[in-house]
């Protein structure tokens, strides 16, 4: 099991029902049952084939009743339950499978590959405060967890570009991810490129240099 699936698992709250969306092998099921962290799962994936290779995973856990499998496409042919995973998938697929969703759960734990900034603004927008928000550096990448639960939330600019919790701790990963994109944009900004985008990215550059 990754220290990227172990920090998930880590994070659900102790829940009665766990939707795990695009569930790939199940790991995170597995992890959830085998740690009390939820009491049922309900795991789901838009592809039959692909849920299969969860299914043999979870194959005990389906047959005493604590882990279904579905074939959906996000929440669609899903009941509702008290907390989802979102994970492995980029921040505007995410974004769209929230949005879709006519019940949504009370809790999120979310990790987007990609468009953080986007999955932040759509949780704030349907009703949830974000209580965690930190980006970790794990098999030479970067991942970024959130998690969050109903409630009102106001977000700044800044937190939507990089998340509160890591503007609160300004721990090593996030410096160091905010480095590598501070010289990443710089070189950026010598080349080739349009006035319009060049705005941009100065006004991007200009908010990490508060950081680091």
């Amino acid at each position: 099991m990754t220290d990227r699936i172990k920090k998930i698992i880590e994070l659900i709250p102790k829940t009665e029902t766990l939707a795990d969306i695009g569930c790939d092998h199940g790991y995170v099921s597995v992890g959830a049952l085998n740690s009390g962290k939820a009491k049922k799962v309900i795991f789901s994936d838009v592809s039959e084939n692909c849920l299969k290779k969860a299914q043999n995973n979870l194959t005990e856990y389906i047959n005493s009743g604590s882990a279904l499998g579905i074939v959906s496409d996000g929440f669609n042919n899903l009941p509702f339950v008290s907390t989802a995973v979102i994970a492995g998938m980029g921040g505007e697929e995410i974004d769209k499978i929230i949005s879709s969703c006519k019940n949504l759960p009370d809790n999120f734990v979310l990790q987007p590959m990609k468009n953080v900034d986007k999955v932040r603004e759509c949780v704030v927008k349907y009703g949830y405060l974000i209580t965690f928000d930190r980006v970790y550096y794990f098999d030479k990448k970067y991942y970024d967890f959130i998690v969050a639960k109903r409630g009102q939330d106001v977000l700044s600019t800044d937190e939507i570009l990089f998340g509160r919790t890591n503007l609160e701790t300004l721990n090593t990963d996030f410096l160091n991810k905010l480095c590598e994109q501070k010289k990443l944009l710089e070189k950026v900004l010598k080349s080739d490129i349009s006035k319009s985008e060049a705005e941009l990215k100065k006004e991007l550059l200009g908010r990490i240099k508060k950081y680091v």
